[in-house]
């Protein structure tokens, strides 16, 4: 092995620093076969005979519906997508569910380009949400396009809370009572929904896509808008959206156009109201599977598999069975010193 402690670090290897030692070992032929696994897909497992498998990312999901239908797909090919062109089934996202058998959704891709207001006031685009043109639009274009009048008995008049604005402290204006809504700055940070709770982090979560040529010759688009009172005068007047999972405050003005992602609270025991697949939203983490072999202080050991190869498997201790020093003191060591030169 090349060496791999230089002189610098050697006087405090020799005084006893402590180690944390995490073992690795390599199991190989018939010793697998003898280990009892705890991986979750033993049965399932393709992988080998024994049923391990190599680490893999984890990934959060949500559940989903499918509930209406709009323009998603250039069906005419005429290179726009409008109402010319064929619906297509809407999923939504599942943020909540209630016990009255409702829920919160979202829907799970930016279904539209509008601006969160376009008409003005005195002489200024600010507004609340109570006053906005795209809550207009929400509650009576889209909530007619997107749903026929047999649909709407699912859709629940939702009390919306309007509160200031969190950063710029604005205020909300009146609570409304809505249909269809977008989501608040609060309510895109509520951990319940699965969020991050900071609007400065970068949360997978929050990452959205858009239908594909909803932009049509600019389909990367990934930001939305949120539900928010914009200013005051036109000089404080900003629409909040979110921007590869963070959440902007004050760049976009209410009458540039932004990314739509409906939300509203549903009737799930509606008929037409259907399961859809869960959708993947972020990252969980690493997941490994694990063995027992072996014992250490008469504890039994869990191994987390790194790698499977055949019949030889390399492993990992998954806790820190001790801590040692790299070399006792008063060991006589030469300018550098590798692992085969090392008490441990």
């Amino acid at each position: 092995m090349r060496k791999i402690f230089s002189n610098k670090f050697k006087k405090g290897m020799r005084r006893g620093l402590a180690l944390m030692l995490a073992a690795f070992i390599s199991v190989s032929t018939f010793e697998i076969g003898n280990i009892q696994t705890k991986a979750e897909q033993a049965a399932k497992s393709a992988t080998n005979s024994y049923g391990l498998q190599n680490p893999r990312v984890a990934f959060n999901y949500r559940d989903t519906v499918i509930f209406g239908h709009y323009w998603q797909e250039d069906t005419n090919k005429d290179g726009v997508i409008d109402s010319k062109d064929e619906k297509q089934p809407i999923v939504w996202q599942i943020l909540e569910k209630y016990d009255d058998g409702t829920a919160l959704v979202l829907s799970d891709k930016i279904l539209d380009l509008k601006p969160y207001n376009d008409k003005k006031n005195n002489g200024t685009y600010a507004c609340t949400w109570e006053t906005s043109s795209i809550r207009s639009w929400l509650n009576s274009d889209f909530y007619n396009a997107a749903f026929t009048s047999s649909e709407h008995s699912s859709i629940i008049k939702s009390t919306v809370k309007n509160s200031k604005h969190p950063v710029l402290g604005t205020s909300g204006g009146n609570n409304t009572n809505d249909y269809l809504f977008l989501l608040s700055i609060d309510e895109l940070t509520n951990t319940n929904y699965g969020f991050n709770s900071s609007i400065d982090y970068r949360d997978e979560n929050r990452v959205s896509k858009a239908v594909p040529g909803i932009l049509r010759n600019f389909e990367g688009l990934t930001s939305f808008l949120l539900r928010a009172p914009v200013g005051n005068t036109d000089t404080t007047c900003f629409t909040p959206y979110v921007e590869n999972g963070k959440i902007e405050t004050k760049i976009l003005k209410p009458s540039v156009a932004g990314g739509i992602k409906p939300a509203m609270k549903i009737n799930l025991s509606s008929s037409h109201i259907t399961k859809g697949e869960k959708v993947k939203v972020s990252v969980k983490g690493t997941e490994w599977d694990t063995v027992k072999f072996g014992k250490y202080n008469d504890q039994e050991i869990t191994w987390r598999v790194l790698n499977v190869s055949g019949n030889d498997a390399f492993l990992l201790s998954d806790k820190i069975l001790t801590t040692r020093a790299c070399n006792e003191i008063g060991t006589n060591l030469s300018s550098s010193f590798g692992w085969s030169d090392c008490d441990l």
